[in-house]
């Protein structure tokens, strides 16, 4: 497959940007006259807003507005650029240091010039074992990560200042990808002298930051409210510097009926819209305009646990990817909002292949298979889930599609914790998960989810050597056309032939918009200086 190009990705990044709508009560301005654009969610439910001891955006993306990565990726196109560092890291021969340089003069918001130092302490804090950060994965292949980690190590061995604005990172081993993993959102850079200054305040009422947003105030039980950095100046797009359009973001904590009743009285411009309430909106002709539908690059798959009976049985796993009717549920239940998938990979990220085919329901075809595994008389597991929210609304389905299969799922609902505990332990039978890139990067699958290392810590139970020397091979590839089919092989390994994971929807981002707001581009840190309000 050819090499993806930026007009392509625009057209698969964007399912429907609908414009106009018509609240029953206008959302009214400030009465400041600022420009103010006010958010309803979960916000502040984690007690604080520090992206690297957390994995849910509800904390990353008010991170993002105040904390940003070395390198950058505008809106819906995924184009890489140099955002505090001068130009995209020059690479050695043998792929494994990367040079780079900050661009001189930016400052954290406190006025203090950014450093090499405080890039090395951001590294060194996200591998401190005392951080407690949940994302180390994403680019543990630093050398001298693991030593961190499993405190043998108090630095990275392979960060290397060499003075204010200069600097070098060495990996372990070949990743292609790495400038591009960069300007993930939780590798946003901290300053040093701040965090230690502000102790166990520090993601709650302190948090600084080189990015076009300053933390005004942090209420966990009310709101989030972010203010305009004035001083915000390294940013530029096609020779223009780019400047925050709006005066503050105000984001509040709200459960989801209340959100949905605010939005309606115009007291906030934006919500993330459950799939329920998107088709009562899209139906209603007074808000049907408000609802935006912006696809992602995220999936969904039946996750079936290798390391417990039954699923250790590759028979087995087989026979669910045809109980699995993820055409009915995609149609049935989501409307298509949720369309059904083929593959784990989404389209756009290296290793796609479209050609793939897809499991139709088919209860004989299943309990034979369920025969040749020696159950003649069918299964039982689990399918576990936190709450009652959309998982557990698809598990009743699927529960009774696979009845007709011969298998009896039981349903265990638990709460986040529980979840937590249970899943970071390999103990969790079977699930549907939710996973996807900051980039188009089939890496996050293969290594951040697939890999032996993941075996337990995400109750995969998939533990293949010759697997994981096959992602570690491809994360080293340069070639498009020679990555593309290094991954694909892979995916055809999951999905099709080991059954490791069994397809199932496209997640795109599902949310209500004020017509008073423009070239809102959701969960994209970088569209953030695109933002209009009117």
């Amino acid at each position: 497959m050819k090499r993806l190009s930026a007009w392509f990705l625009v057209v698969i990044m964007l399912l429907a940007v609908l414009t106009g709508c018509s609240p029953k009560t206008p959302a009214p301005g400030p009465s400041t006259g600022d420009k103010i654009m006010r958010l309803g969610g979960d916000y502040g439910t984690d007690g604080h807003i520090d992206a690297m001891k957390s994995t849910y955006p509800r904390v990353a993306t008010p991170y993002s507005f105040i904390c940003e990565p070395l390198m950058g990726q505008r809106p819906f196109t995924y184009e890489m650029y140099p955002l505090l560092v001068k130009d995209i890291p020059t690479v050695s021969d043998d792929g494994l240091t990367y040079s780079f340089e900050l661009k001189q003069g930016i400052k954290f918001s406190d006025g203090v010039e950014l450093t090499s130092k405080d890039v090395e302490f951001t590294f060194n804090r996200f591998f401190d074992p005392a951080t407690k950060c949940l994302n180390t994965w994403m680019i543990d292949f630093i050398l001298g990560a693991e030593e961190m980690m499993n405190g043998e190590a108090e630095t990275l061995a392979g960060f290397k200042v060499i003075d204010d604005y200069k600097f070098e990172i060495t990996l372990a081993s070949p990743y292609a990808s790495f400038a591009n993993a960069l300007a993930n959102t939780y590798l946003g850079i901290v300053p040093k002298h701040a965090y230690e200054a502000a102790g166990d305040r520090w993601g709650i009422d302190i948090l600084i930051g080189t990015g076009p947003y300053i933390l005004e105030s942090f209420d966990p039980e009310t709101k989030i409210v972010m203010k305009a950095n004035p001083s915000y100046n390294h940013n530029v797009y096609n020779g223009r510097t780019l400047k925050p359009n709006v005066d503050a973001f105000e984001f509040y904590n709200m459960d989801e009926n209340t959100r949905y009743l605010e939005f309606e009285a115009g007291n906030i411009d934006y919500t993330g819209l459950g799939l329920t309430m998107a088709q009562e909106y899209l139906d209603n002709p007074n808000f049907a305009d408000c609802v935006k539908v912006q696809n992602s690059l995220s999936q969904v798959f039946f996750v079936m646990n290798n390391g417990k009976k039954p699923f250790d049985n590759p028979k087995v796993r087989e026979a669910v990817a045809y109980a699995f009717d993820n055409k009915k549920i995609a149609e049935s239940y989501f409307k298509n909002l949720w369309p059904a998938v083929n593959t784990i990979l989404p389209e756009g990220v290296p290793g796609y292949d479209p050609s793939l085919p897809a499991f139709e329901y088919n209860p004989e075809k299943a309990k034979a298979l369920l025969a040749e595994a020696g159950y003649p008389n069918g299964i039982e597991f689990e399918m576990t889930c936190v709450g009652t929210g959309i998982f557990y609304q698809v598990y009743q389905i699927m529960q009774q599609d696979f009845a007709e299969c011969n298998m009896t799922a039981k349903i265990d609902q638990v709460e986040s914790g529980v979840w937590f505990d249970k899943r970071t332990t390999g103990n969790v039978q079977s699930f549907l998960c939710d996973w996807g890139p900051s980039f188009p990067n089939a890496d996050t699958f293969m290594y951040g989810f697939f890999h032996s290392a993941s075996a337990d810590f995400l109750s995969t139970g998939h533990r293949n050597p010759e697997f994981d020397k096959k992602v570690m091979a491809a994360r080293a590839i340069t070639d498009p056309d020679q990555q593309q089919e290094a991954y694909a092989e892979l995916e055809r390994y999951l999905s099709q032939e080991a059954f490791i994971g069994v397809p199932g929807f496209n997640i795109p981002s599902v949310f209500l918009l004020q017509d008073r707001v423009h070239n809102w581009v959701d969960g994209n840190r970088d569209g953030l200086m695109f933002v209009i309000i009117d």
